[in-house]
């Protein structure tokens, strides 16, 4: 099985949002060509005949109005795809209005993932690095029951679009190349992380090979 996880496009926040810290967002038209571009790119990979496309999304706005965007896209190019499916594990690092006003200046800097993943102590409310870690891990365990359990439908062997954050990326990152935190070296807006998942149908494990920015 061959899975993409592709981050949101670039999107604009308003102040009730990042107050409440619901932070959905929503795409600018800068952030809907990001993700009309990234469609495009990833619609060469795919076989038309042979791959039926299932993606996945985070609730939230600005990831649900990616994946609707990649979903149009193969519609146009007629490749077989099912309705974006929104997958809670996806989402972006949990916040409450409390998290949003204890947050230091550093925490809010462009830097924000170098001092969420290495802070001490984060405020409260704030998800942590080891509880996104959990999720994951969770969407991984579900990709890899789908490449056991799901072979073909009319014909067709399985693809999947993961539409996502920043935060989830970069634990996918961590884990293959030591890298994703520091400022540039994880995924920009509308930028794609593929993952083969190699299973073994004895063992009933899987090996995941990861590939991002050609490395």
């Amino acid at each position: 099985m061959r899975v993409d996880f592709v981050r949101h496009g670039k999107p604009i926040y308003t102040d009730e949002d990042t107050l409440s810290g619901a932070v959905e967002g929503d795409l600018i038209p800068e952030g809907v060509k990001q993700v009309e571009d990234i469609a495009s790119s990833l619609l060469d990979g795919i076989d038309k005949e042979k791959e039926l496309v299932v993606i996945w999304c985070s609730p939230k706005r600005r990831a649900r109005q990616t994946a609707d965007i990649i979903s149009l896209v193969f519609d146009r190019a007629n490749v077989s795809s099912r309705k974006p499916r929104i997958v809670w594990s996806l989402r972006d690092i949990i916040l409450t209005e409390e998290t949003n006003s204890e947050l230091p200046e550093e925490g809010r800097a462009k830097s924000w993932m170098e001092y969420w993943t290495h802070a001490a102590k984060l405020p409260i409310g704030m998800e942590t690095p080891v509880l996104i870690r959990k999720r994951v891990m969770r969407v991984i365990a579900g990709l890899i029951r789908l490449s056991h359990g799901v072979g073909l439908e009319k014909g067709k062997c399985i693809r999947v679009l993961c539409v996502t954050h920043e935060e989830i990326m970069r634990d996918l990152l961590e884990e293959a190349f030591g890298s994703g935190t520091i400022l540039g070296s994880g995924p920009g807006y509308g930028e794609s992380l593929k993952i083969e998942i190699l299973p073994d149908m004895v063992t009933k494990t899987a090996t995941l090979s990861i590939t991002f920015r050609e490395k």
